[in-house]
Order: C-alpha cells, then structure tokens, then sequence
C-alpha cells in the first residue's frame, strides 16, 4: 500500500514541481520514500531493548523483509504501469545493495523492471511521529516523560509522558512510582555503540538516506564523540 500510495503521490504531482528539472527528475527515476517510524515502541511491545543484541538483530530481519515486500511491489507497478523511463537491469542491479536478494525476485526485476529508481528512506519523522504518539524513526524512546515547549501550537511548555508507557502502567494498574521493566530504555541511557549498530542494522536495508541521532551526557569526552563517528 505504502509503495502504491507514494507512486501515485508522484503521478498526482506532474505538471505542479515549481522547477522543470525538478520535474524532469521525478519522471525519469519516480524517486519514492517508504519510511518507517515507531520502532522503539515496538522492541518495547515485544519485550525487546532497544540496545540489546536481540532487538538489533530483531530489527535487521524486518528491514529486510520490508525491503524485499517494497521492491516486489515495485516490480508488480512496472508490469502494470511501466518502468523509471532510465531503467537498466545490468547497470541497475549490479549495485551490491542487491546482493542480500533472493535470486527469484533478482529474476522477477530483470523481467519486469522497476517502477522507482529508489524506495527508501528512514525520515526523523519528528513532528509526524508526536502527532501520531509513537517514537520517530528509528530512535529510541526518547524520555519517559518531560517538558515539551511548543510556541507554535500554545506559546507554552506543557509535560509529556510517552504514550506507550502510559499504556503500559493503564494496562498493567501500575503508578508513576513503580519502576518500569528494563525494555522501556531511553536516549540518554543506551550504550552510543549499540546506538551505532542499530542504526547500521537499518541502513544496510535502506537505499536512500536514513537520519539517526546518538544522545550523550554534556560532560561526554572529545574522543569518545570520536570514536562514535568512526564506529
């Protein structure tokens, strides 16, 4: 559905890009962004931390499923609605990103074609996500509750417990006193290597741009930001 919304989101949109290029650019590679957002609740749902080895490896296999279930979809359009005009199938699927396919849907692309030069995306999806009370992309839960200023919306700070844990303690008759299970881990607490790999679970499925971010204390060292980045 995702990937049959957002090719129609382009067809929708020809003739309204303030650009020509622009324009030009959407026909030939309809370029589209399936993203996901959300996750952190998940692996809490499913009683997984977010920085454990399980829920990292929990997260790999979806993203690759939601890649394969993406692409698939994608090679379906091109049958019935044609192929990217600068589609190549030799050129195209010589990318390594291709390497963890299964050779019948490798078949099924050089056959069919793709409707979209490329399909994914992970978004911060911050605002979106708040609307929607879940976590942003692929972060983390980012506090169990805090002040949220909104200048915009009130031109006042009002509080903010994450919706999930409130479901949580109505669900389970529980105060805002009694400690929460360790899989309701936060930003601030994760170990930033596990933050890392979390983030290079995801991005080895994605075949666009994914934005993540690694919070740290104030005092946290120059070399250990350093580190991070290298990692």
């Amino acid at each position: 559905y995702a990937v049959r919304f957002l090719d129609n989101v382009l067809t929708w949109n020809e003739g309204r890009h303030p650009l020509p290029q622009q324009e030009e650019a959407a026909r030939r590679g309809r370029r589209i962004g399936v993203g996901i957002m959300g996750l952190a609740d998940m692996l809490c749902e499913l009683g997984l931390r977010y920085d454990s080895d399980e829920g990292i490896e929990y997260v790999d296999k979806l993203l690759h499923k939601i890649k394969l279930w993406a692409y698939d979809e994608s090679t379906e359009l091109a049958k019935e609605k044609g192929i990217f005009p600068v589609f190549d199938a030799k050129r195209h699927l010589d990318n390594p990103f291709f390497d963890t396919f299964p050779p019948e849907l490798i078949e099924k692309i050089t056959k069919n074609g793709l409707r979209n030069v490329t399909l994914l995306t992970i978004p911060p999806t911050g605002s979106i996500a708040a609307m929607a009370g879940v976590t942003s992309g692929i972060e983390p839960i980012f506090d169990i509750k805090y002040v949220r200023r909104s200048e915009s919306l009130s031109e006042s700070t009002f509080d903010v417990e994450h919706p999930l844990v409130a479901k949580y303690r109505k669900s389970n008759h529980g105060s805002e006193t009694e400690l929460l299970p360790p899989f309701f881990v936060t930003a601030h607490t994760i170990n930033p290597e596990k933050r890392v790999l979390m983030q290079a679970a995801a991005q080895r499925h994605i075949d666009q741009s994914i934005s993540s971010t690694t919070n740290l204390p104030k005092e946290t060292s120059v070399e250990t930001v350093g580190n991070i980045y290298r990692l």
